[in-house]
Order: C-alpha cells, then structure tokens, then sequence
C-alpha cells in the first residue's frame, strides 16, 4: 500500500481570503478544491501544513527601510543591489544596514529576486497568519477520521530574511550568530530537515498552496536541487495553486522545469 503525504504550502487568510493583504488571485477558489481533494481522497496518510509566519519589522516589510529623504517606502517597492550603492535606501535602524547590505548583493549574487516590500502580511497572532477555514475544515476532518495529527511547519519569523521556500531561508544566516534570534524556528538558518526527512518515507509527495509563482515554485526548486527526495515521488496539485499578479512567468518557468524533469503534476480531479 502506497504511503501518501500531502503538503499545503501557505494556506492562510492573508493570501487565500479576498479581503487578505496579499491575496492570489482565485486562492479562494484553490483552497475550496484542495479542501475537496482532502475530504474525498481517502488514501492520504500524513498532512504538513507550512505557515508564513512574520512581524512587523520584517526585512521585506516598510518598517525595515528609509529612502534617502527618511519618507517610508510604499508596498511593493524593488530594492536592488545599485539602489543600495547609490544610497537610495536605507534600514531605519542603522546598526542593519550592514547585512542589509550584504543580503541584497547576496540576493544579486544568487540569481535571485530583488528584495520587495509587502505589505504586512500572515503577522504572528493576528487573522491574516490563520489557516483558511476550509482547509482547516477539512483538516479537522482528516484528524477525526485517521485519528492522526497534522504537521505545522512555520517559516519567516526572522526578521533578518525572506522564507518564501518551505525548505529553507534566501539567504542562509546560519553561520552569522548576530542574526540568529532566541525564538528561531528555522533552528539552523540552512534547511528544513524535519520537512525534509518525513517526505523521504512517502511513496507519492502531493504539493499545493500559495502562492505558485513564489512559495511553491521555491519549495519545489529547493527540493528539486538538494537531490534528497525521489523526484518520482512528487505531484504537484496545480488546481490547488495560482500565481502573484504579474508574476505568472515564474509559474511557467516552475512548470517547464517540471516537465523537464519528467515530474507529475495534475490536477486533484484526475485523483479523486
């Protein structure tokens, strides 16, 4: 009998709820056939659930940053490694604008996105970082019926760096104590290695949640290049999962590679 673990990746009211800070387009939607998908597949043995996690003073959030003209940046603001060089921003605290530094050149140096600010988005303890309530719903359901627990992974709480991948931070602090916090739940800066090991034992890897073109195409890349998990055991559930607006290229990119490579992806209604 085939072992089925399902990961949801992000599915909190701040991305899933039309009225959230940072809703994806038609998540509302996704999260009503990832509910579905939960409830009628009677063949899921284990569920991990990832939770963006942040606070306010954030490195990608306005609070972190200046303009020269000490004015507060607006939401959605790029901040590239030339902005930096050419002064055009700074942290409101002075003592971190030296990793700050450092952390946008190392963006720039990886191939990465430029730094964005959001807006305030999944704060610790606050509704928008709650589970939508029909993922929750059925959760519920799956915890009843199988008499098993869920697996919470919370990710982004430093406020030194951005998490959009469940497997691991942008930029790895882990050798950098000053940017350790007592509270860090990415106890080691570098990867999820509990995530990583409960995937290792399942037979088919199902993968859905918020956003496409950001958190999941970065989970999925990250467990693609630490060439740990069986790349056979992946499906991704692309009816269950939607792209930023305006970023649907990084969706596409996410998708040829999985072609590439020969990973399933369809959607919950060829399953259930």
């Amino acid at each position: 009998m085939n072992y089925n673990h399902l990961v949801i990746i992000d599915p909190q009211y701040d991305f899933c709820d039309p009225n959230g800070s940072l809703y994806v387009p038609n998540a509302d939607e996704d999260m009503k056939r990832l509910s579905r998908f939960i409830k009628e597949f009677d063949h899921i043995d284990e569920i991990s659930i990832t939770m963006d996690t942040h606070q306010y003073y954030q490195i990608f959030h306005k609070l972190f940053w200046l303009d020269k003209n000490d004015k507060e940046l607006g939401d959605f603001t790029e901040i590239s490694a030339d902005d930096i060089i050419e002064g055009r921003y700074k942290t409101r605290n002075p003592s971190h604008m030296e990793w700050a530094t450092y952390y946008i050149n190392k963006l720039e140096q990886d191939g990465k996105y430029n730094l964005t600010i959001w807006p305030y988005h999944c704060i610790a303890g606050t509704r928008g970082a709650t589970i939508n309530e029909d993922i929750n719903e059925a959760i519920k359901l799956f915890a009843v019926s199988k008499v098993e627990k869920v697996n919470y992974y919370f990710k982004g709480i430093n406020p030194y760096t951005e998490h959009y991948s469940a497997m691991k931070p942008e930029v790895d602090y882990s050798s950098n104590l000053n940017y350790r916090t007592k509270t860090d739940i990415e106890d080691t800066g570098s990867r999820n290695s509990n995530l990583l090991a409960s995937m290792s034992h399942a037979d088919n890897i199902y993968i859905g949640g918020e956003a496409l073109s950001h958190c999941v195409a970065n989970t999925i890349n990250d467990i693609i290049d630490f060439d740990v998990i069986d790349l056979s055991k992946l499906v991704v559930l692309t009816d269950t999962s939607s792209s930023v607006t305006g970023a649907e290229s990084l969706s596409k990119t996410l998708m040829d590679r999985l072609d590439v490579l020969g990973i399933r992806r369809c959607k919950t209604t060829d399953i259930i």
